[in-house]
C-alpha cells in the first residue's frame, strides 16, 4: 500500500520587518498579512501586546486599534490584505497627540486621529505591492510625527 504525500497549501501569510530609520523610537515594525484568495475565511487571533496598531485592509479606510486588554478574533475574508504599523507603547502621544489610555480596547478609524488618512487609505489600495502599501504607510507616519514634533 503507497502513501500519498498531501500537499499543504499556504492559507495566509504574516511578514514583519523592523522600521525605516526615523520611526524606531516610536515603531516596533512594520507588517503585512495575507490570505489567499482560494483559502476559506482566515480565523485571525491577537493577543494583548500593550501596543497601539495602525491597519489598513487595502481597499478600506485605514484605522488605529488601540491597546488590547484580551485576546481578540475576527474571521479574514480570502484575498484579503492587510497592511500595518505596530507602534511601541507610549507612542500614540507622540504620533498623534493621543493618550493610550483613550483609545483601549477601541478601535476608531485612523482619520478620527490622522486627517489625511482616508487619502492615504486611497493611495495604499494603488500601490504595487503590500510590501509597497506598507512602505508607503510607513513614510506617511515619520512625515507626521515630524510634522507633529515642529508644531509642540
Amino acid at each position: 500500500m503507497g502513501h500519498v504525500a498531501e500537499m499543504s497549501r499556504v492559507t495566509q501569510s504574516f511578514e514583519e520587518r523592523l522600521p525605516i530609520s526615523g520611526l524606531v523610537d516610536h515603531v516596533a515594525c512594520v507588517w503585512v498579512q495575507q490570505v489567499s484568495r482560494d483559502a476559506p475565511p482566515y480565523p485571525h487571533r491577537t493577543t494583548p501586546n500593550g501596543s497601539a496598531d495602525l491597519v489598513c485592509q487595502l481597499g478600506s479606510a485605514p484605522r488605529l486599534i488601540g491597546p488590547q486588554t484580551g485576546p481578540t478574533e475576527q474571521d479574514l475574508a480570502p484575498g484579503t490584505v492587510i497592511v500595518g504599523i505596530r507602534l511601541r507603547p507610549g507612542a500614540l502621544s507622540a504620533a498623534f497627540g493621543v493618550p493610550a489610555r483613550e483609545l483601549v480596547d477601541r478601535t476608531v478609524r485612523l482619520d478620527d486621529v490622522w486627517p489625511d488618512a482616508v487619502a492615504l487609505g486611497e493611495k495604499l489600495a494603488e500601490m504595487a505591492s503590500p510590501q509597497a502599501a506598507a512602505g508607503v504607510f510607513e513614510a506617511e507616519l515619520r512625515a507626521a510625527i515630524r510634522t507633529r514634533a515642529m508644531l509642540d
